[in-house]
């Protein structure tokens, strides 16, 4: 709506990415509490922001995990603090850690469908998330170790037996 109004106050442009963050984008040269304000209400809003802040950046990644796509050259902190919020956000970051992928499958484990060559503690990580359907997970792992595909018969054969 903001980008139909001729000539808007900055209480108006304040008000308009409270209630959007990327109304931002219609918005020529705001200020830094209204970039700040349109990515705590949405990380996306990054997108439409120049001269962002560390600070607005962390922020984005912690609303959306995905926003990461939005940074460049990001630092590890943010990496980390974007798969914590969404795992999904590991497709967004290149040659990621092994802690990345961790804290990645962690949140979600279907998240390992965008690592190559799991390790087995990622591999275990991921069918152990409980949000996911282990057997779905396990499909995505093209060389799932013994010991993943053991963890995974034991918990199918103990769901079976009613344990």
């Amino acid at each position: 709506m903001i980008e139909h109004i001729e000539d808007p106050t900055e209480e108006m442009k304040t008000i308009a990415v409270f209630g959007d963050g990327l109304t931002i984008r219609h918005i020529k040269n705001p200020t830094e509490a209204q970039k700040l304000h349109a990515v705590v209400q949405n990380g996306h809003a990054l997108k439409y922001i120049e001269n962002t802040t560390e600070e607005m950046k962390i922020i984005a990644v912690l609303k959306n995990g995905h926003a990461l796509r939005y940074i460049k050259n990001p630092t590890e902190e943010m990496k980390i603090k974007a798969v914590q919020k969404m795992g999904g956000a590991l497709q967004h970051i290149e040659n990621p850690t092994e802690e990345m992928k961790l804290s990645a499958v962690i949140q979600n484990g279907y998240a390992i469908q965008h690592i190559e060559n799991p390790s087995e503690q990622v591999q275990l990580a991921a069918v152990r998330n409980h949000t996911c359907k282990q057997k779905a997970v396990l499909r995505m792992i093209a060389n799932p170790t013994i010991r993943v595909l053991n963890f995974c018969n034991l918990e199918i054969n103990w769901k079976l037996n009613g344990f």
